[in-house]
């Protein structure tokens, strides 16, 4: 399984210097160690800090677009939060197309927008526009500094929330001015990384998920991307091979188990779906969730599994305790 938080409670350090130099110390210090990317106005001063930073490697894109698809791509392969910075105004509305992505595919992402100076809001300036507005529907959290004191606590926070529960894109909005601002960081290291929690789990329904497949005739595993950030390979395939299982994944749980191996059916659901993969879950008459929001496409409609109160049993595992699949299937 993958390591959940490398922590030292006492590697705490005291940082002097303006917000963009406490930004660029805070992501260092959090082994943070690239950052995607494409310069504008308001963002002048963090690309100064940058360039006294060397072990923070920015990477320059053609457009905020790519910058987002590139933070994607790293997390994926790191299980660390993608970190894009952008400008405001354009440099904002265009990455919102990528952190749509992220959010739906449950990636973990944590975005710094520049915004104009304080001082210029509501006066009709160029680049003016509500961010916290603007990044709302596409990251699970948002957040802007008021002052570059705030900025440490804010990007913990944001860190957190990008690995937290059900992973996602996080935004740290900060004001131009406040790049220019003195502070102090005395906060302590912490890396952020995938899974930062882990729920416990009763006993008790560990037991009756073990009886329905001991009584199932059919049972079926459907496994989505969690298989990936969790690292749960072994896993898997142990309680596959254990159960006597078949194995499916979502199109993100793809390579969840090697596709060569006797138990895989392959990738199920009406986004690249297998026909008979699609229906062996769909006649299946015990179907465990694994990291998986089994949404429509997941499941060609809710057709295999079916989400009725007639349909056959369901379990779900997941770190989420508020995961999507819960509430898709609440009465099974």
């Amino acid at each position: 399984m993958a390591v959940n938080v490398a922590l030292d409670h006492n590697a705490v350090s005291e940082y002097h210097g303006n917000g963009a130099e406490i930004i660029t110390n805070w992501l260092q210090r959090s082994d943070v160690d690239t950052i995607f990317g494409v310069p504008g106005d308001t963002g002048v001063a963090l690309y100064d800090a940058l360039r006294a930073t060397p072990k923070l490697k920015h990477v320059l894109m053609n457009d905020e677009r790519g910058a987002v698809f590139a933070a994607d791509a790293y997390a994926r392969l790191t299980n660390l939060p993608g970190v894009v910075e952008v400008s405001s105004g354009g440099g904002a509305t265009f990455c919102i197309g990528g952190l749509g992505e992220a959010l739906a595919a449950s990636v973990p992402m944590v975005v710094i927008s520049s915004d104009i100076h304080i001082k210029s809001r509501h006066s009709g300036a160029l680049t003016e526009i509500d961010q916290i507005a603007l990044f709302a529907g596409v990251t699970k959290w948002q957040g802007r500094a008021e002052s570059a004191h705030e900025l440490p606590a804010i990007l913990s926070d944001a860190f957190r929330e990008a690995v937290s529960d059900r992973p996602g894109p996080t935004v740290v909005i900060v004001p131009e001015n406040i790049f220019d601002e003195s502070a102090t960081d005395n906060a302590s290291t912490q890396i952020y990384s995938l899974p930062l929690t882990r729920h416990g789990v009763d006993s008790g329904n560990i037991q009756a998920m073990a009886d329905a497949v001991a009584q199932a005739q059919r049972p079926v595993v459907l496994a989505g991307g969690g298989i990936h950030w969790s690292a749960a390979y072994s896993a898997l395939e142990t309680f596959a091979t254990t159960a006597g299982a078949p194995v499916a994944t979502t199109i993100h749980g793809k390579g969840a188990i090697a596709e060569t191996h006797p138990l895989s059916l392959g990738v199920v659901g009406a986004n690249g779906g297998r026909d008979y993969a699609t229906d062996w879950v769909a006649q299946a008459d015990f179907v465990l969730l694994v990291g998986t929001r089994a949404n429509s496409t997941d499941t060609d409609g809710f057709r295999a599994p079916r989400r009725d109160q007639s349909a056959v049993p369901v379990a779900i595992i997941d770190i989420d305790v508020e995961a999507k699949a819960i509430h898709i299937f609440p009465t099974q």
